[in-house]
């Protein structure tokens, strides 16, 4: 059980480390203290000196320490190889992170244009900047400050992908799971395709889909073991859930609910109201101080705290516009199943086949908000191979353990239809878990030679989805990358000549202002000019100097 303990360790640290940072950076607001680089070592010594007092071994404390920090330098330098060129990451994610690191305090300046005119002219999305939740860009601010690559911010993302394989394996062998069934599902749930196509920008959802299952894995642990060694990386992830996402804030709480109930009823009251205290008291923390701006915020101004995810007009959201209207039109179910069934695209959902694989459906699903089927090819197929074992799960079990199961389906459920777009699997990217979840029930309890080679089957089908949307990744964010460093590279030579016009599109002057600062190129920015550019980023900026 050593390895179990290292990544339980490494758990620890990182998520800790992360938590704290983000609580540093909100609390740090309320004394007029922006985003700094002293955040970030402020929240590792604070780690450590908890990770020491912690019951864990010297060796492992060591072990773990030095892992983590191999994460971190790995994440970080992998993060900075890569521009992100996604339309939300540029407008109005990167926009909202360099405000952050430059002095914008959004309590003493609830708006852009309260705070910098000029900025918040520049940045374009003011309205999702000053209203959506902000934890992710307090992170990011604090590694912008500390290493001057905006870029190195999105580390975080390939971050938690790491500590949620590190968690799921403790956890599932905890459940009664082997090694090697451990291993699997947590490798599965660390690789979940939302949190695959965005790693490469500063999307959010990928810190959800890993966060919400960090919090699955570690709920299940601290229920086995009820000790500090879990509730404190479990109450960081919770914090970094609540601070993500308007959604992650839903999520969790329909989650801990459930955790609360089965606590209550399979380990007894007081571990029950240990969990439902602490992470009470940390939601309260997380709602009414740290993120102050925007939840309460909200509230007050505009009469909810989801302001402006959730719109007046007409009953919509603000996922309209996103889809055509006859699709948005239908009930949440239909547009969960049409998307399912449907080929990888962004344009209208199409049936697909289960288990056909195409080209142009990897390559769809190389953009960071892939709108229909956003699971990949092979997620269809391995739905319905799910439902099939689990029709015989009454012969299988006990009642009570049949209760269990019914309320971890249940609560899955739950955060996926209380969301009207989770047909969007960016906006509900934890349905990955559901054929996972079925894996698990039969590799537990079945010993049906013919069901363990179907859990078998589903599980490497969903691995090998993963891995072909991942390769797809890696490619395409590398050229993409490459093209834009290219065209940087000719502009500086350019440049060297004499400023070279450009004309940069609203939304992109902060990222491109950066992009162009880095590189030392020489530039003016114009109003018209002479040719009629045709390279591939034509809707970031436009130069005759390419």
């Amino acid at each position: 059980m050593g390895y179990i303990k290292v990544a339980d360790a490494t758990s620890f640290v990182l998520l800790v480390w992360l938590g704290l940072t983000l609580a540093l950076s909100g609390l740090s607001l309320w004394l007029a203290i922006p985003a700094t680089p002293y955040h970030l070592v402020a929240g590792l010594v604070l780690t450590v000196y908890a990770f020491i007092l912690t019951q864990y071994e010297r060796r492992t404390i060591t072990l773990a320490l030095i892992v983590s920090a191999s994460i971190v330098i790995f994440c970080t330098y992998i993060a900075g190889l890569v521009y992100d060129l996604s339309y939300d990451g540029q407008v109005y994610h990167i926009p909202a992170i360099v405000a952050l690191a430059t002095g914008w305090n959004p309590l003493q300046h609830d708006t852009l244009s309260g705070w910098n005119p000029v900025y918040a002219e520049a940045a374009g999305a003011d309205i999702f900047i000053e209203h959506y939740a902000k934890g992710a860009w307090y992170l990011a601010a604090s590694v912008y400050k500390a290493t001057g690559n905006i870029e190195h911010g999105k580390g975080i993302n390939l971050l938690l992908t790491f500590v949620t394989f590190a968690t799921g394996i403790g956890a599932l062998q905890r459940l009664g799971l082997s090694m090697t069934w451990s291993l699997g599902i947590a490798l599965a749930a660390a690789l979940n395709p939302v949190a695959i196509y965005q790693a490469s920008t500063f999307y959010v959802d990928g810190q959800l889909a890993s966060l919400f299952t960090i919090l699955v894995f570690l709920s299940i642990s601290f229920l086995h073991e009820p000790k500090r060694e879990f509730l404190l990386p479990l109450l960081s992830a919770l914090l970094l859930l609540i601070e993500l996402k308007f959604t992650g804030l839903v999520y969790s709480t329909l989650l801990v609910i459930a955790v609360i109930v089965a606590a209550w009823l399979h380990k007894g009251r007081s571990v029950a109201l240990r969990y439902a205290l602490a992470t009470g008291a940390l939601a309260t923390l997380a709602i009414g101080v740290i993120g102050y701006h925007p939840y309460i915020t909200n509230t007050i101004n505009n009469g909810h705290p989801f302001y402006p995810a959730l719109g007046s007009e007409s009953g919509r959201n603000i996922q309209w516009g996103q889809a055509p209207d006859e699709f948005m039109q239908q009930d949440r179910i239909s547009k969960l199943f049409l998307s399912i069934l449907s080929h990888s695209s962004n344009l209208y959902p199409k049936y697909k086949p289960p288990f056909k694989i195409s080209n142009s459906d990897l390559l769809s699903l190389t953009y960071a908000d892939t709108r229909y089927a956003g699971f990949g090819p092979l997620f269809s197929g391995v739905l319905i191979l799910s439902i099939l074992p689990l029709l015989t799960l009454p012969y299988t079990f006990s009642r009570a353990a049949l209760f269990y199961i019914s309320l971890a389906f249940a609560t899955l459920a739950a955060t996926l239809l209380i969301n009207p777009e989770a047909w969007w699997a960016r906006l509900a990217p934890q349905f990955w878990l559901m054929p996972l979840l079925a894996i698990t029930v039969i590799a537990l309890g079945s010993k049906h030679s013919i069901k363990l080679w179907l859990a078998r089957l589903i599980l490497a089908l969903m691995l090998i989805n993963s891995s072909l949307i991942l390769l797809y990744n890696i490619r395409y964010s590398h050229a993409r990358t490459s093209e834009m460093a290219a065209m940087l590279d000719r502009l500086y030579h350019a440049s060297t000549i004499q400023p070279v016009d450009i004309i940069i599109s609203n939304g992109f002057k902060v990222i491109m202002s950066i992009r162009l600062a880095d590189r030392h190129i020489r530039y003016q920015q114009s109003q018209t000019l002479e040719c009629n550019p045709t390279h591939s980023y034509t809707h970031i900026f436009k130069t005759c100097a390419l």
